[in-house]
C-alpha cells in the first residue's frame, strides 16, 4: 500500500467516524494525532468532491480512484 493509499484510507475513516459514529472533529483529531483544522480540511474536501457522499468506505474509494489528485 502506497503512502497515498494509506492517506485515502485514513481520510475515509475520518469521514466515517464523523458521519456514522457522530464523533466530534476534536475527538477525531486526537485519535489520529492531527490538528482539528486538518480534520476539517479533509472533511470539507471529501464533501466538496461528492456532496451526496453517504460515508460508505466503498463510495469513498470509488471517488478516490476517479479523482485521485483531488485528495492530495
Amino acid at each position: 500500500m502506497s503512502p497515498d493509499d494509506t492517506k485515502a484510507v485514513r481520510n475515509a475513516e475520518i469521514i466515517r467516524l464523523i458521519d456514522d459514529e457522530r464523533m466530534t472533529m476534536t475527538a477525531v483529531a486526537k485519535w489520529f494525532r492531527i490538528s482539528k483544522q486538518r480534520v476539517q480540511q479533509i472533511y470539507k474536501k471529501a464533501k466538496k468532491i461528492n456532496p451526496l457522499y453517504k460515508s460508505s468506505f466503498e463510495d469513498f474509494i470509488l471517488d478516490f480512484s476517479n479523482c485521485r489528485e483531488c485528495f492530495f
